[in-house]
């Protein structure tokens, strides 16, 4: 079961087309700061940015399968974003200079431990020669 805080579906076609414009401006913000859809560290911020929208947690693990693939060194790239990011969230930082948006440290870190499980589950299924 899920603990996190389920937010409802959009039924509305205004309501869904509001979501829809939100995460399209998430998306452009981060492209606009990371270099567009092709590159790297762009892609990862905007994976991690759409795994702290799922309200599920099944929905983000099919979506994270779905964007990383077997891909166990996009995975791991992946990995080091989401540590800096709760590294970030714990550090003083964020205490002294609050930013509008505040990090969900528990949701970061239920996130970390499921990529990793992917990446192990991915690695010993493709083992490396």
């Amino acid at each position: 079961m899920d603990t996190e805080e389920q937010r409802p579906l959009p039924r509305t076609a205004a309501e869904k087309m509001l979501l829809l414009l939100k995460l399209l401006r998430d998306r452009l913000k981060v492209e606009a700061a990371y270099g567009g859809p092709d590159h790297e560290h762009g892609r990862n911020l905007r994976t991690l940015a759409y795994c702290l929208k799922f309200n599920r947690a099944w929905d983000r693990e099919k979506f994270l399968k779905q964007e990383f693939g077997t891909s166990v060194s996009r995975l791991d790239t992946f990995l080091e974003l989401v540590a800096s990011s709760m590294d970030y969230a714990d550090s003083t930082v964020t205490q002294l200079k609050p930013s509008k948006v505040q990090l969900n440290r528990p949701l970061l870190q239920e996130i970390y431990d499921k990529v990793r499980e992917i990446r192990d589950r991915v690695s010993s299924t493709n083992p490396r020669f």
